[in-house]
């Protein structure tokens, strides 16, 4: 990449900032504005290798106050241990699939995104604006 114009890099960034925002957008959503419920786990199976080695599980949700219920949704357990029961978590609405124990670390996707496609955006306006 030796030899490119400030502008390459900085297109770089933006698209990786704009995918970051899209990967963590429901979950962020969720986290923020979601329905807290429970879901009562169902299946679950060990993953091991890619992204992340834990437990991926499945089962129903329903909301805390009722509102919600969804017939089968995915989670990705905090924790180590394999859950047994019921895990508190939150969906973005009631036609999600996945679910997330609320957890702050769940925007960082969204979050640094966001950061990278502000960044990159004031670079490249910057580059390419004409004085």
């Amino acid at each position: 990449m030796r030899g490119l114009p400030p502008a390459a890099y900085g297109g770089f960034v933006l698209v990786f900032g704009v995918v970051l925002m899209v990967m963590g957008a429901e979950r962020g959503y969720a986290f923020v504005a979601g329905v807290p419920g429970h879901v009562a786990v169902s299946d679950c199976h060990f993953e091991s290798g890619g992204k992340r080695n834990g437990w991926a599980c499945s089962g129903p949700f329903t909301a805390d106050d009722g509102s919600v219920h969804i017939d089968r949704v995915h989670i990705r357990p905090l924790l180590y241990d394999r859950p047994v029961g019921a895990i508190g978590a939150k969906v973005a609405g009631p036609s999600a699939t996945s679910a997330w124990e609320p957890d702050p670390w769940l925007l960082l996707p969204a979050g640094g995104g966001l950061v990278l496609f502000m960044l990159s955006a004031f670079g490249l306006w910057s580059t390419l604006r004409s004085d």
